[in-house]
């Protein structure tokens, strides 16, 4: 009979600690982003492979045969359960609704597996057996039912519809479209393993845990990096908006002053440049205009001269730098 194996148990507590603090973020985020639809999905997944973690755990540290088929069906129930998961972070990040009746239909076709894995023995049974993997691990495990090899062929047909839904999706940019598909295939690969692994088909490792962890922790990062390039989106169009703003002040403020020197030269009748500069503009006499303003900044430039010049004879530290 196997006994309590810290070094066995060590990484699954690690794993369940990265899901919790991923699912504790996105829960933070989605509070301050409720139109985003993919946070909620998120937090589902999480909570969904800590239960797969939990039950994995319990089934590493079973003392008995009854405690390990306990952490067995929490696993195996948990897993399935990530069928109508999957399918609804695929349309969430494609920004697709899911259509109605594709929902009633994946969460039908989901309870009847979960039904068989929970009260049946079609997919997993009740008797359990000393299992040992391909790195020589030895724990309590569950017989495979005769529908367990069935679900190698219900993950392709889910993966091949989440990889069509993310593919066809106009709003995900080229980067998170591979790293999306990538994270899929790796999914799909582990996943296989396991049911493989789990049936006796092949002698191996199980890795599923790795990948949703995985799977969390690069959604986590998607959804951090869209909102790190969202905020610098606004910052850069509030930037933009505040230059133009400013450039519009001044030119206000240029035509209030060219405005009072318009109404103090018709108020006196003195014929001076702002009413010239104003007949010209509404003449749309551009030569006028032109030399009205070659006029004021040669003004502006003598003036700046001649102040900088009476600046070294009031200050000698000036004419002496």
């Amino acid at each position: 009979m196997p006994t309590f194996n810290p070094s066995a148990a060590t990484p699954l507590l690690l794993l369940m600690g990265v899901v919790a603090s991923v699912a504790t973020h996105q829960l933070f985020l989605w509070f301050g982003r409720r139109r985003e639809p993919l946070h909620p999905w998120v937090v589902t997944w999480c909570a969904a492979s800590t239960l797969v973690l939990v039950g994995h755990y319990l089934q590493t540290v079973a003392q008995t045969p009854d405690e390990a088929g306990f952490g067995a069906h929490l696993a195996w129930i948990s897993s399935i359960s990530l069928i109508t998961v999957m399918i609804g972070l695929s349309h969430a990040l494609a920004r697709r609704a899911l259509p109605g009746p594709l929902l009633v239909g994946l969460v039908g076709a989901n309870l009847f597996l979960l039904a068989l894995a929970a009260f049946g023995e079609g997919v997993i049974t009740r008797t359990v057996y000393l299992r040992s993997d391909g790195m020589g691990s030895r724990y309590w495990a569950l017989e495979p039912g005769p529908l367990m090899t069935a679900l190698v062929p219900c993950c392709l047909a889910v993966f091949a519809y989440c990889v069509l839904t993310v593919w066809r999706s106009p709003v995900l940019a080229i980067g998170e479209r591979r790293a999306v598909l990538a994270g899929l295939v790796v999914y799909l690969v582990f996943a296989t393993n396991d049911v493989l692994h789990a049936t006796r088909v092949i002698q191996s490792v199980r890795l599923f845990d790795y990948a949703f962890v995985a799977v969390a922790v690069g959604l986590h990062y998607l959804l951090v990096a869209r909102f790190n390039r969202v905020s610098a989106d606004l910052e850069g169009a509030v930037a933009d908006q505040t230059r133009t703003l400013e450039a519009r002040d001044e030119t206000l403020a240029a035509l209030l002053r060219a405005e009072r020197a318009v109404m103090t030269e018709v108020v006196f009748a003195w014929p001076g440049m702002g009413r010239l500069t104003f007949n010209a503009i509404l003449q749309h006499d551009y030569p006028v205009v032109m030399a009205v303003f070659i006029v004021i900044g040669t003004a502006v430039v003598l003036t700046n001269l001649i102040i900088d010049l009476t600046y070294g004879v009031l200050d000698p530290r000036i004419r002496h730098a």
